[in-house]
């Protein structure tokens, strides 16, 4: 027990030890940033917040939250928000990565550390890239990405689960409490599933939560993290609609498995992969998965032939 209390406040970082800031101006809004509607917003609670992020070993401690979609929506953005103490974060990132995860009982179905579980995944995006956009506020360092941009196309994702993972690369050798971001203690929102999550892949803390570990475990009485989630609900689809705005393939790229998913009231008929010669692959649509290992590395299309009509995507494979 003594173990689990002293990792935790190894892990657990307060911006009291080193900066004040005032909790209540700086809290996430409910407001969009984009002009769509809220689908999950976690405001701040305290100024309490836990380690996220990846050095220059490079090794990363991932934490993870999660968010429920009522209905299928399409994900436009995702800010968190979180601090760096030393307030050199601005000047030491070299990168940022953003994923989102399906839930497998009560946890995220995967992690930074196998690329490809994702239904999204962000990795090392550069920060000048347009697609993130970071508020380096002392007190409050907030990241926004464009999901749409990132994705080349609109993510659909139907109804369900899902988890959050967000994470800074900073050019610092190890996980001191004052130059790595820390992710921002939240309320968690009514109907989320389960409690938020940490995953320290390499032991770099010394305590063995070498995967996904409840904050109640490691020692931490709050469970909720600072992010909003920002998109459009995906309306049963009509005869006029477009087709591509509502049906969700990913992760593309993607490397050992593509998935399909589309509204309940869209009947996929039939689904080939094309390689770039029109050669069908052979390979098979089952369960809304496509198995894309035994594939080489190269540009394919999808061609989806539904109830509501037909759809074509291009896919790159790793």
């Amino acid at each position: 027990m003594k173990k689990i209390t002293f990792l935790a406040a190894a892990l657990v970082g307060f911006a009291g030890f080193a900066q004040s800031f005032d909790a209540v101006s700086n809290a996430v809004s409910s407001t969009p940033a984009t002009g769509e509607a809220v689908l999950w917003d976690q405001p701040r609670e305290e100024t309490g917040g836990i380690v996220s992020c990846i050095n220059n070993v490079p090794s990363g401690v991932f934490s993870a939250d999660d968010f429920v979609l009522a209905e299928s929506s399409r994900i436009d953005m995702i800010r968190v928000s979180g601090f760096n103490n030393n307030a050199n974060l601005e000047t030491d990132i070299t990168g940022y990565s953003l994923y989102i995860y399906e839930d497998a009982f009560g946890l995220p179905s995967g992690d930074p550390s196998s690329a490809g579980d994702g239904v999204f995944e962000a990795i090392e995006l550069d920060p000048a890239d347009p697609a993130l956009t970071a508020d380096y506020t002392v007190g409050d360092v907030s990241f926004t990405v464009d999901i749409g941009m990132v994705n080349g196309g609109d993510l659909v994702l139907p109804a369900g689960n899902y988890w959050v993972v967000a994470a800074p690369s900073i050019d610092i050798p190890d996980f001191d409490g004052g130059n790595r971001w820390n992710w921002s203690q939240g309320t968690e929102q009514a109907g989320g599933e389960a409690s938020a999550v940490l995953i320290d892949v390499d032991d770099n803390f010394g305590g063995g939560f070498t995967t996904w570990t409840d904050f109640a475990t490691l020692g931490i009485a709050w469970d909720g993290l600072v992010f909003t989630v920002e998109g459009e609900p995906q309306e049963i689809i009509g005869v006029n609609d477009n087709l591509a705005s509502v049906v969700s393939i990913f992760p593309n790229p993607t490397q050992d498995r593509l998935n399909v998913s589309v509204p309940s009231d869209v009947k996929i008929n039939n689904a080939v992969l094309y390689d770039v010669l029109g050669k069908d692959t052979g390979l098979k649509l089952s369960n809304g998965t496509i198995n894309t290992s035994s594939l080489a590395r190269g540009v394919y299309m999808l061609n989806i032939q539904t109830d509501r009509g037909t759809l074509t995507e291009k896919i790159v494979k790793q």
